[in-house]
């Protein structure tokens, strides 16, 4: 039969819609399945050339064809296929059909009545989940969803415009859609044109102990919308599970990055949205704007290294007549939470009399305790071991090694033991914690803080007297409250974070905020800090330049003082009007001294009571209000 030219020109509007038809069905179609696209490199006005190309193809195939009602049917066309494809989305993902035509199209939402019917007589509820990632069909419509809602207090079913279909209860949920469905079908078809689907197909170019680079492939569908890529980076468990609490934003313009200070050994989430440019107000809670696509996830396994070992204390001094003694190093491990293997930590020593050679403890012996704990707060990435001697021995000074060894390498650090004794006094005299705050630039307002002069805190953990407005200044009275104050071998042996090892340590940096893991610890710390204050000096009391009986020389001062509990020795400091520099002497089994000097030339002196376990609190004297 022969071929009309009507005949032909419905062939090719049939053949044009069905190619139309097709473009906006690639176009629109869900998410389950992520296919090899076109590179994003070329210019966004290359697609946007690209669409007007076929635009205009099309409609030179049907200029001759078209009256009214062809318009009016490719304008219906041009509306159906989303909803078609949501509806087949739900099909196959096993949604019964009459659940899924009245919850999978966009373009037809359900009535108040339909909503409450399909969940009762259909039992529609089990299949949410499918439901929620056919309507999304991979866009992040929630930010419109929750703008555009009716009634934004019932939020309950907002999770459908992230593709989920989880509730906490069934009645909120079903309420939320009764009222809010047409807002959030409207959403829906509004995203469906405004918003890039998923990158996809991440690749791993790179894995190495702390950096990795990753490339992924444009969006399937509005990849000519996209303006940039966001990654979201989350530690995790061997089972998956995302730590939250370590989540790295990053932001790419192009379709690859290199993400660099990483944990090594350490498993990786990394999750990527395509985000297109805003052309309104629509910041998300991450301070982003412009509608964006639901995420690509992908994980990956950084490479692990040998521990890291750090001694504690290089040199560890014991006093004369100490009956133990603790040392301790710091490992740094990999893999965090996701490891599976604990490290093998062992100590050996050596001493001069085994001519260099090293001999292993063993493990718990009667004099020998060794142990480690997790020393860094979230994730079980740094520990501290450490060795803690008994019935100290003199065999037992020397040389000390803590080694570490996992799948990935071992490593050690030295810590040499030796025994303490009094040494000279220093340059300069400890400061009191008031001239230290004075010196450390504490405001005026707060200097109540950090005590009198005249008064002898009997506090062992600093709590002092909160200013208003002097939280700030915190860190710097605690450094001043703690001169020289070193208990942190008892801390240690308690297990304390090093989040709160400040407390103990003057060589830690305090902080103005007291670490909450920290309140679990005061009593530990307070125990420790009380101990160490009951081995080292008291403070000399009564300090006064003495009066004598007779001739005093006018070149000398008689200085006098009560006797400082567990002081061995005295440092005695002194300065003149306007000096820099202080003198000083030291001064056994006495508690007085003659300084060689005028009285009206002296400005200030101080008296500190020391032993093998470290100095006493300072107590100065100003002679010119004497």
């Amino acid at each position: 039969m022969p071929t009309t030219s009507t005949d032909i020109c419905q062939q090719r509007l049939f053949a044009s819609q069905i190619i139309q038809q097709n473009l906006i069905n690639v176009n629109n179609n869900n998410n389950y399945n992520y296919d090899n696209g076109l590179d994003a490199h070329s210019p966004k006005k290359h697609f946007r050339h690209q669409k007007r190309h076929r635009q205009r193809h099309f409609l030179s195939v049907n200029h001759k064809c078209f009256s009214s009602s062809f318009l009016l049917a490719l304008c219906v066309s041009l509306a159906l296929p989303m909803a078609k494809s949501t509806i087949e989305c739900c099909v196959a993902a096993n949604v019964p059909e009459v659940c899924a035509k009245t919850l999978c199209d966009p373009s037809q939402p359900p009535s108040d009545f339909a909503v409450y019917d399909v969940f009762e007589s259909n039992d529609c509820s089990k299949y949410l989940n499918q439901i929620g990632k056919c309507l999304a069909s991979g866009r992040d419509h929630f930010h419109c969803c929750s703008r555009e809602a009716k009634d934004l207090e019932e939020s309950a079913c907002f999770g459908l415009c992230r593709g989920e279909g989880d509730y906490h209860s069934w009645n909120s949920f079903q309420t939320c859609l009764a009222i809010n469905i047409r807002n959030i079908f409207s959403c829906l078809q509004r995203g469906y044109r405004k918003s890039p689907s998923p990158p996809r197909n991440i690749v791993f170019q790179y894995v190495g102990t702390t950096e990795v680079e990753l490339s992924w492939v444009e969006p399937k569908f509005n990849a000519h919308l996209v303006d940039h890529y966001l990654i979201y980076l989350y530690e995790t468990t061997n089972n998956g599970h995302i730590d939250r609490e370590t989540k790295i934003r990053i932001g790419a313009m192009g379709k690859s990055a290199r993400l660099t200070l990483l944990e090594p050994g350490t498993r990786y989430a990394a999750r990527i949205i395509a985000l297109s440019e805003s052309d309104e107000d629509e910041d998300s809670e991450d301070g982003e704007s412009g509608a964006r696509s639901l995420p690509t996830e992908a994980h990956f396994k950084t490479n692990g290294m040998p521990p890291q070992t750090t001694a504690y204390k290089e040199q560890v001094q014991v006093p004369p007549g100490a009956h133990s003694v603790l040392i301790a190093c710091t490992i740094r491990i990999s893999g965090g939470a996701s490891r599976t293997e604990e490290p093998q930590i062992r100590w050996e020593h050596k001493t001069d009399e085994m001519g260099g050679r090293f001999m292993q403890k063993t493990k718990n012996q009667d004099r020998f305790n060794t142990s480690y704990y997790v020393f860094s707060r979230f994730r079980p990435r740094k520990l501290i071991a450490f060795l803690k001697i008994k019935k100290l021995r003199s065999t037992d000074f020397g040389t000390w090694t803590c080694k570490a060894a996992d799948e990935y390498g071992e490593s050690e650090s030295s810590i040499r033991l030796t025994e303490s004794s009094v040494g000279p006094p220093s340059a300069h005299p400890p400061a009191t914690p008031l001239q230290c705050c004075i010196k450390a630039g504490v405001q005026e307002r707060c200097l109540s803080m950090c005590g009198s002069p005249e008064v002898e805190t009997k506090r062992y953990v600093p709590r002092p007297f909160m200013n208003q407005n002097c939280s700030g200044e915190i860190s710097k009275v605690l450094s001043c409250a703690m001169p020289q104050v070193d208990d942190s071998d008892c801390c240690i042996e308690m297990r304390l974070p090093f989040q709160c090892l400040y407390l103990c340590d003057f060589r830690v940096p305090p902080t103005n905020l007291l670490p909450p893991i920290c309140l679990n610890h005061i009593s530990s710390v307070e125990q420790c800090r009380l101990f160490g204050t009951q081995k080292r000096p008291s403070s000399v009391r009564n300090l006064k330049v003495a009066t004598e009986v007779g001739t005093v020389p006018s070149s000398s001062i008689l200085l006098r003082w009560d006797t400082a509990e567990r002081a061995d020795i005295y440092y005695v400091y002194w300065r003149g009007l306007n000096a820099a520099e202080w003198s000083n002497r030291s001064a056994r089994n006495t508690t007085l001294m003659r300084i060689n000097m005028d009285a009206a030339m002296v400005d200030e002196v101080v008296v500190v009571g020391a032993n093998f376990y470290g100095l006493g609190p300072a107590r100065a004297l100003n002679l010119r209000t004497h």
